[in-house]
């Protein structure tokens, strides 16, 4: 853990205008340390892994926005500017498959699905690699992978479920359904909405320490919200905090009278013809990708994430022909098949940012980074993309949307990975764009800490 968090310091020291950046993770790192009674080594891994999937993207994207080159990026002889460009191959989708798997090959994932869709239309879909690396169990449409805090949107969606039939406001204070709140600041317990803690803008940072590997239920991590300190004014900052998704859960639960998992699967799950996909493996289930991480030159298998507490922001399991699903769900604004599912103005809603999270704005892409209700928003060449990454302990997600074209894309791996190259390159297939090399600068750098 100490040596990915040196490389992830010494990387950020290289630019000097993302100070923010490497104070968010040296503070992510001290809280890792006050909660390492309850982790094992491996958890410690897997957290930065997340944090550099969402560093290197951003520090990419500030390069290309100044069109010059960070100077950890000249490894290995690699001296051309990550704005080069590749000319579209002559058929997108039958190429995507060799380069998914020089990708997976490249970065040692040993299976993954992928799925691209415009409108109700298929464009891609296929399994990759192996379930079971050990077995040489292949991974099928039917085959399970955590989806990790893509979970968040689902949990959002629900709470505007119940807002369409006015049981619940998203402007209405949290403690008018959920009256025993407990929080340090007392000024904002009482002020604090769902919309709030949806949107990650509490000013109570993330904190997984309290909770993480402790196999909290969700009232006892409810309970321990009281001991979570501000560090940032009410609604000025974006902080992401998974135990403020446990409190949307138990809203869920305390306005419709229901169990959360079962509302969501009733609610969701059935409308959208998402048959295998839940909170809970089956003890007899064998049809899932077991997780893996690779470290000290060799893939290694990991214990199943326990997710217990957390299910609203992190505990779903889907599979491939159930995301297609879900992805048709979002870019038909809230329908299931020809029934709308959510209100035209809900579905709006869940694709409209509320925080703005980032720096280096481009005045061509408005929205570079901003945060909604369960989805981040982004820009990519001209184009507004709402997404998600969910990581969960060897597993790795990621969603990605581009509204107003209506493509929708789906990345589930069992191994926690860089996702953004893929995902980017085949926004430029469907979109008939140019394709940009964001592989090898990353890969360049990772490689050189995988040879130390």
């Amino acid at each position: 853990a100490l040596h990915v968090f040196y490389f992830l310091f010494s990387w950020l020291q290289v630019n000097p205008g993302k100070v923010i950046l490497k104070k968010n993770v040296m503070n992510a790192f001290r809280h890792k340390r006050r909660g390492t009674r309850h982790l094992k080594p491996v958890a410690v891994t897997s957290f930065f892994l997340q944090h550099r999937n969402e560093t290197i993207l951003l520090q990419i994207k500030q390069t290309m926005k100044t069109k010059t080159i960070l100077c950890s990026l000249l490894i290995a002889g690699w001296n051309m500017s990550v704005q080069a460009q590749q000319p579209v191959a002559a058929d997108a989708w039958s190429s995507l498959v060799p380069y998914i798997e020089s990708r997976m090959n490249e970065w040692h994932i040993p299976g993954a699905a992928v799925i691209v869709i415009k409108g109700d239309s298929v464009l891609f879909q296929q399994a990759f690699g192996y379930a079971d690396v050990e077995s040489k169990q292949r991974v099928n449409s039917k085959t399970l992978f955590a989806i990790g805090s893509c979970t968040k949107s689902f949990t959002a969606t629900g709470l505007l479920l119940l807002a369409d039939e006015k049981k619940a406001a998203l402007s209405e204070p949290v403690t008018t359904y959920y009256p025993t709140l407990q929080l340090s600041d007392t000024l904002v317990q009482k002020q604090i909405t769902l919309q709030d803690i949806l949107a990650h803008r509490t000013g109570f940072d993330r904190s997984d320490y309290i909770f993480y590997g402790a196999g909290y239920s969700r009232a006892e991590i409810l309970n321990r919200m009281k001991f979570m300190k501000p560090v940032a004014p009410f609604r000025n900052s974006f902080l992401y905090n998974n135990m403020m998704y446990t409190l949307a859960g138990t809203v869920i639960e305390k306005v419709s009278g229901n169990n959360y998992e079962d509302f969501i699967a009733q609610r969701i799950f059935q409308p959208l013809q998402m048959k295998r996909t839940c909170f809970t493996l089956s003890a007899g289930e064998t049809n899932r990708a077991l997780p893996y991480l690779f470290y000290n030159s060799s893939l290694q298998r990991q214990p199943m994430p326990v997710l217990t507490g957390v299910e609203p922001a992190g505990a779903i399991w889907s599979d491939m022909n159930d995301m297609t699903n879900w992805l048709r769900f979002l870019v038909s604004g809230g329908k299931a098949d020809t029934t709308r599912l959510l209100s035209s103005r809900a579905a709006g809603l869940l694709k409209t940012p509320v925080a703005f999270t980032g720096n280096g704005m481009r005045a061509d892409e408005t929205e570079y980074k901003s945060y909604g209700l369960g989805f981040g928003f982004t820009a990519y060449k001209g184009y507004r993309v709402m997404y998600h990454t969910g990581v969960a302990g060897g597993y790795m997600a990621h969603v990605a949307v581009l509204p107003e074209e209506k493509i929708g894309i789906v990345l589930l791996c069992n191994t926690e990975t860089f996702t953004n190259a893929i995902i980017n390159n085949i926004i430029d297939r469907a979109m008939g764009k140019e394709q940009t090399d964001w592989n090898s600068p990353v890969l360049a750098m990772v490689q050189e800490q995988w040879t130390r």
